[in-house]
């Protein structure tokens, strides 16, 4: 079976598709409390041993969490998850990285600092490769290319 870490796991949606594509989900990062319980819910309900960190994403040490898990470098197959998306969407202000929240979507790099994913899937809003950066340069945000 292959290996995941959820980041920004709000309820487990992309999740239960992750698990449904044969991973094996070891973590959930998740701030909402709400999102948490339902989380637990659904591990306890289907026998799962994912761990769920109720925790501010910033405030988890990537390295802490990889020894944890007993990962070595490059040996979790998937990084995934969906930051909050308000900051570049197009029906929103569109405040891109003058928002804190779309700061958050460079937590995928500092987390993939440290784990080497072999994969990486980020979940988005359209706006996001049209959003401008802190200079005004349209597109200049997306982290990964």
């Amino acid at each position: 079976m292959f290996s995941a870490l959820s980041l920004f796991s709000g309820a487990g949606g992309m999740d239960l598709g992750v698990r449904q594509a044969g991973f094996e989900v070891l973590a959930d990062i998740e701030m909402d409390p709400y999102c948490c319980e339902t989380l637990r819910s659904a591990i306890a309900r289907e026998n799962l041993n994912t761990e769920v960190l109720n925790q501010d994403i910033k405030k988890v040490e990537p390295m802490n969490l990889r020894k944890q898990l007993s990962l070595k470098f490059g040996e979790l197959d998937l990084l995934f998850g969906g930051s909050p998306c308000q900051s570049f969407s197009q029906a929103g202000k569109r405040a891109s990285l003058d928002d804190e929240r779309g700061m958050l979507i460079f937590e995928f790099i500092r987390f993939a600092d440290v784990f080497k994913p072999k994969f990486i899937i980020i979940e988005q809003v359209k706006g996001l490769l049209t959003a401008p950066d802190q200079a005004e340069q349209i597109g200049g945000v997306s982290p990964i290319v």
